[in-house]
């Protein structure tokens, strides 16, 4: 792995970290929508592709990175009655330690991705990501059709809900504090 590789994974880590502080539930589907946000709307330099899979916006590359950081002991996957969580693993504090600047500097962006993202439920984070992930995509297509195109890729998120969720990422969007 690269320094680039480390430093995104010092990135992740400390996302895993802010979420474990919360008390919330730190599964995978929860850090590939906040990874996914921390690149397309807070602009964070993550290197992963994502594409449209089963719940949203998904990246391969990030769940290998994922697998790798475990066998790092970066993170850790615990069981749990929800499927396995994660947690900082031995060596977070090492590679924390290493990038410094890059975690204080994406410091406000993690924190407000885990506070808009970490309490919510994986139902509620596919439209979401979704959402964003259209008007990534679409560009100056108009709100209507962007809610259309989220329910036709995502059938039990309706036209309505869809429309909720696209104004909420739109807000965030013009809003990035």
């Amino acid at each position: 792995m690269s320094l680039d590789d480390l430093r995104e994974a010092a990135v992740l880590a400390r996302v895993v970290d802010r979420v474990n502080e919360k008390k919330s539930f730190c599964g995978e589907t929860l850090l590939q929508k906040s990874a996914y946000f921390l690149k397309e709307l807070r602009h964070v330099p993550l290197s992963t592709e994502f594409r449209i899979y089963y719940y949203g916006p998904f990246s391969f590359e990030l769940r290998d990175r994922l697998t790798w950081m475990e066998a790092m002991d970066i993170v850790r996957t615990n069981p749990h009655e929800w499927g396995a969580t994660y947690t900082v693993g031995n060596r977070y504090r090492q590679v924390e330690g290493q990038f410094p600047k890059t975690l204080k500097r994406y410091e406000g962006d993690i924190d407000w991705v885990v506070g808009h993202l970490a309490p919510l439920t994986v139902k509620q984070l596919e439209p979401l990501a979704t959402a964003l992930f259209l008007k990534r995509e679409r560009e100056g297509a108009s709100e209507d059709i962007l809610a259309e195109r989220l329910h036709e890729i995502k059938p039990h998120v309706s036209v309505v809900d869809a429309s909720r969720e696209k104004k909420k990422v739109a807000g965030w969007m013009n809003h990035k504090s």
